[in-house]
């Protein structure tokens, strides 16, 4: 059985906006032009992971392996957040992590 590798960025830079009404979030990966939008934090966060398994190609049976998750960061007013990958070892064999 062969494996298709494909590649995942090591960082994706995220720009989150809380919607003009106050409710919800908005959220773009610029150097993709994509985005997407939900209406509290934790749904954003899955929203960008779906986004990014989209945007990547990232098979199905795959999905729970590969994770990405905000940057630890003291300065929420930067709206701008730097997302890491976070696989498991045996994953990352098979990966193309550029």
């Amino acid at each position: 059985m062969s494996t298709k590798k494909f590649q995942l960025p090591e960082k994706i830079h995220v720009r989150i906006l809380r919607h003009d009404s106050g409710v919800g979030f908005f959220a773009e990966l610029p150097e993709y032009r994509v985005f997407t939008e939900a209406s509290s934090q934790e749904e954003l966060d899955e929203m960008i992971n779906d986004l990014i398994y989209e945007l990547f190609s990232v098979p199905k049976k795959l999905q729970n392996q590969v994770k990405y998750g905000p940057a630890v960061s003291s300065n929420w007013s930067e709206r701008l957040k730097s997302l890491d990958i976070m696989a498991t070892p045996n994953l990352l064999k098979n990966l193309n992590v550029t």
